[in-house]
């Protein structure tokens, strides 16, 4: 849904609906579907997938680094050591730092999910600004000096 809006350029419904929705169920599956199983002792195997979708939208509202924290913290800990999680926290904490080296250099990566990248597209505008700032702040001191 997210990958075909931004394919259409947004027509039809807004971005932001589908966002939402998505967001909503993300945060239900992880919250509490997946607590529910693993209390049935049923291990649900793309936990960290989803885990690391959720990571992410949450990264990309701005004030929700405790809400990140807490997610985190209550993922089992097969979960917070996998691949996919430790994406998610690499590119929160770059988003939340203005790290906009490392944020690019994992969405470059490879191995980074599709999915990941197209949920992370809604802040690139606000890391790419700060990009430039950075930029323009270093080569006006070097002209200055």
């Amino acid at each position: 849904s997210i990958g075909c809006t931004r394919c259409a350029g947004g027509e039809g419904t807004s971005i932001g609906s589908h966002e939402d929705y998505i967001y909503k169920n993300l945060m239900t599956l992880v919250k509490d579907v997946y607590p529910e199983l693993r209390a049935r002792d049923i291990v649900p195997t793309c936990e960290p997938e989803f885990a690391c979708y959720a990571l992410v939208m949450l990264a990309n509202r701005r004030t929700y680094q405790t809400a990140i924290q807490d997610l985190y913290c209550s993922l089992p800990e097969r979960s917070r050591k996998s691949k996919e999680v430790r994406l998610a926290m690499e590119l929160a904490e770059a988003q939340q730092t203005g790290n906009y080296v490392r944020f690019f250099s994992a969405l470059r990566r490879e191995s980074t999910p599709y999915l990941v990248c197209c949920l992370s597209h809604q802040h690139l505008h606000v890391i790419r600004d700060r990009a430039l700032h950075t930029m323009v702040e270093s080569r006006d001191r070097k002209i200055a000096i």
